[in-house]
């Protein structure tokens, strides 16, 4: 019998049904629905809490270490091989926020814009509060890169005026919103001429 699956939260619950129905009409693959699943549900397999003292758990060990490889990686533009040691990373760490940015980085350098939406997604929802302006910039591009003008918009809304981001999300908003209104640019050059 299958059990129903627990959820980190119930924003990971909204997340995750998203996600199951893009994947359910072919917007998203198998591969990145089980990064959703590993984000967005509680592992099955029950964690010990350990204290401060004590030496790091084999899986911190292992994301420590697969994140440092991958970023090195990652320095010298070889996105493929990074990619798949933040992977690495991530399964190691689930609750790692940083490795499934690092991950949409990854995609968006390889031209993955739905993939790397998917990782930036996830990273939003595992990143403390001051990450996510560059996180919002990030689904921002992705989702400008997808031609959803609309959503890219929204996410480029979500960057405060107070981040040092925010010049380069106005930036991308007006294009976001020329894009969607491309008629506009050619009445502006009919009337000044």
């Amino acid at each position: 019998m299958a059990s129903t699956p627990a959820f980190r939260s119930s924003a990971t619950e909204a997340v995750h049904s998203s996600a199951r129905a893009m994947f359910e009409v072919g917007v998203i693959d198998e591969a990145t629905m089980r990064e959703f699943d590993v984000t967005c549900l509680v592992p099955q397999i029950a964690t010990k809490n350990l204290d401060s003292n004590a030496p790091p758990s084999p899986e911190a060990a292992e994301n420590l270490q697969a994140y440092a490889l991958a970023d090195r990686l990652y320095q010298k533009k070889q996105y493929r091989r990074a990619l798949k040691l933040f992977k690495r990373a991530a399964l190691a760490d689930p609750t790692d926020g940083d490795a499934f940015h690092a991950i949409g980085s990854c995609h968006d350098m390889l031209g993955q814009p739905a993939r790397a939406a998917s990782a930036y997604l996830n990273a939003l929802i595992l990143s403390p509060e001051e990450k996510h302006p560059n996180l919002h910039f990030n689904i921002g591009n992705a989702y400008f890169d997808l031609h959803l003008y609309e959503q890219a918009l929204a996410e480029y809304g979500k960057v405060p005026k107070s981040s040092p981001i925010w010049p380069l999300a106005q930036r991308n908003a007006d294009r976001a919103t020329e894009r969607m209104n491309p008629n506009a640019d050619a009445k502006r050059v009919n009337q000044s001429q």
